[in-house]
């Protein structure tokens, strides 16, 4: 079994709802737990946009934040770029 292969089974045997978004805010990880929390199925949501989704991010004043601002992405940046500076300073 692969790493990949290992990683998807150990997030389908959680409990708690998890998915993830890549850099142009696409589902590509749909968790056993977030079909159940949401109703909606892995096959229904993977490749959709996440702001194209039923389910509608806001913040605590219950503003949307996908549009604009979106955390995921925010720290997806922060990741990459903090990655590319490791990669280039090794």
């Amino acid at each position: 079994m692969t790493n990949e292969k290992i990683y998807l089974e150990m997030l389908n045997r959680m409990r708690e709802g998890a998915y993830f978004v890549n850099i142009d805010k696409e589902i590509t990880i749909w968790n056993k737990a977030v079909e159940n929390i949401t109703g909606y199925k892995k096959e229904e949501v993977l490749q959709m946009k996440c702001q194209n989704t039923p389910l509608k991010h806001v913040d605590g004043e219950g503003k949307l934040i996908c549009e604009e601002g979106c955390s995921k992405v925010i720290c997806l940046h922060k990741t990459l770029y903090m990655l590319l500076l490791l990669c280039l300073n090794h």
